[in-house]
Parts: structure tokens; sequence; C-alpha cells
């Protein structure tokens, strides 16, 4: 259905941003041509015949997706790092299928890039329209319980998977602590100067309060004291496919960043893009010891998140974006206006 297209989002977020300006620009903004995965896939896959080819998404900064046969997903690692990516998820993704109730990719076929170093993958096509707060919620701006329930069901089996198997397995475990230290250095190193030039009269202000968000993060030890779960790790609302007549979850996409870290990590992208409403009534099913903590750190989370956004489009040097992202930046710590969406 329509309602999947575009929803293939990149898997840098995990990786370090001074590893990104290492790689090189022209690493992660390299095309891969539908005639080249048709020649990858049919050198690849002998028995599997290619009777049409389109892009599905390509401004990706992981990896290029393409719609064959009118019904497969094939995705192409552009670089390295979305390789590794990749790598994981066909390691803990087959892994996944007798442990969540909901629809999630079956990768059914995989090979080599023709003449590259990376793989790529195949699988079936999921049904269904990306989650929006229009299907989500009535008129008076509730969330469905039937919904809520199905994802909330999706936390806690995705939460509840074994941690040890999951270590073994080489999946990477974030410290968080350790993690947001490093955001902040390359925050401070890349993103302050580009806010001093775009903000000179209010970036004293920003960087302010930047600098403050991040101390109350670090300097509340509670924050730190979580059990290490498995997450999902990029539950953006595009990843979430919805069947809009009956209000069935038909699948959930992209996991691209999976990794062991904290759970309330999981929970601020849907917060972002649906509200406080949906957060309090995801906890009737998927309870929390300590909701205010949880809200905190969701908003800090998001925070961190536009920042990082930013950051990374100066490091590939998308001009285009830079301003824009910037422009978040401000308006998410100082203007107040953004509520929930995208982040």
């Amino acid at each position: 259905m329509e309602g999947e297209k575009n929803i293939e989002q990149d898997n840098t977020d995990k990786f370090s941003d001074f590893e990104i300006s290492q790689a090189g620009v022209s690493d992660y903004r390299a095309h891969i041509s539908p005639e080249f995965a048709r020649e990858s896939i049919e050198q690849a896959l002998p028995d599997f015949r290619v009777d049409s080819i389109e892009m599905f998404t390509e401004h990706s900064i992981g990896s290029v997706t393409f719609l064959v046969n009118g019904e497969y997903i094939f995705r192409f690692p552009r670089h390295e790092k979305a390789e590794k990516s990749l790598e994981m998820e066909l390691r803990v993704v087959p892994e996944l299928h007798d442990k969540v109730s909901v629809p999630i990719p079956d990768f059914e076929f995989s090979g080599s890039q023709s003449g590259k170093p990376f793989h790529f993958v195949g699988y079936k096509k999921l049904e269904g329209k990306e989650l929006t707060s229009e299907i989500l919620t009535d008129a008076d701006g509730n969330p469905d319980p039937k919904i809520v329930k199905e994802i909330a069901t999706f936390f806690s089996e995705m939460h509840g998977l074994d941690i040890e198997k999951a270590r073994r397995s080489g999946l990477e475990e974030r410290n968080e602590e350790q993690f947001f230290h490093t955001q902040l250095k390359e925050a401070r190193q890349h993103v302050f100067p580009a806010l001093r030039e775009q903000f000179p009269k209010e970036m004293e202000s920003i960087i302010k309060k930047i600098e403050e968000t991040f101390e109350d993060y670090f300097s509340d030890k509670k924050n730190f004291e979580y059990i290490p779960k498995v997450l999902h790790g990029d539950l953006e609302a595009e990843h979430i496919l919805i069947d809009p007549r009956t209000h069935v979850v038909t699948g959930i996409l992209d996991f691209g960043s999976v990794h062991i870290g904290d759970p309330d990590y999981d929970l601020w992208r849907p917060y972002s893009h649906f509200g406080k409403k949906f957060i309090d009534a995801l906890l009737e099913y998927y309870p929390h010891a300590d909701s205010k903590q949880l809200f905190q750190k969701m908003e800090f989370f998001w925070t961190a998140q536009v920042i990082h956004r930013v950051l990374r489009v100066i490091l590939v040097d998308d001009k285009e974006e830079i301003s824009y992202g910037l422009d978040r930046v401000k308006e998410r710590l100082l203007d107040k206006k953004q509520k929930t969406g995208s982040a």
C-alpha cells in the first residue's frame, strides 16, 4: 500500500558522528540506481526473476530501497556503517519472529552487491499505512486503546528478549551516560559554531540551554539505574504500519538501530509523534515505576536527537538541511512551540 512509501530511514543514529565525518561525504551520498540493483539481484539470485524494479526510497543516509515485482522490498546499504547495521539485523531479526506478535520483515533473500563489498536483503513488502495521529486518535485526541495495546505489547515482547543471548550474538550494548557525553562533545565541536553563525544574537541563550539540558540529565543518577533491555531503537511513526479500517498493527519496520540499552529510550520517539496522552495510555499496558522521571527522560532524549540530527547534516555538509536543522534546535530549546511531531 502507498502508506509504506518513504518509511525506510537511515541507520546511522547508533554510530559515532566522528566516524561519519571520517568516512567522507561521498560515501553517504553514494547513488545506487535501479539498474545496479537489478544487476546485483540477478547475479546473486539467478532463480529470482526481476520483472519490475522501481526506487522506493532514495533520500536516506543509510540505505536505498527498491520495490521489486510490486511485492518485495530490496534494501541496499550505501556504506560500511550501514552494512554493519544490516549484518546485525540479519543476526537479530530472524530470532524475533517467534518472539513478537506483530509482523516484522522476513528476510527471504540476501546477496552481495555487484562489484562492492556490501550486501543487500529482500523481503515481502508489509502492507499497511504509516500510523498517524489522525488514525490513532478520536475527535477529542484520545488514542485508540486497541492500537496502544498492540504497541505496548510489542515493547513488552521486545524488552523481554533474553539479554544474555543478545549479548552473545554480539549486539551492541550502549552505556547511556557515555553515549550522551560523546554527543555533547560532538555538539560543542560542530553544532555550537554553526549556531553562532546562524543566530549571533541568540546563540548564547541556545548554547546555555543545551548545556543545562545535558547537565540536568547527567546529574540525576536515577537516569542510569535502568535494567538493560533489547531495544528496537528507532520506533518512528513511519515504522509502525496500520490497517486504517481495522486499526490492527500490520507491521513494525526497520530494526537497523537495535541495541541493548535503557528501555525508556524506546518510548521517546512515539512520544514525540503522538504526545503525552499516548504515553499515558501506553503506561496502562506497559507500566513504569516513575512516570514523572520517564517524561523528563523522554524530553531529554528528544532534545538530544534534534541536536544530533543537525550535527549529522553538518558533518555530511548537507547545506540545504543545516539551516533547517539549526532552526529546529532553536525552536526546541527556546521557542517551545514544538510539542509533537517527527524528531
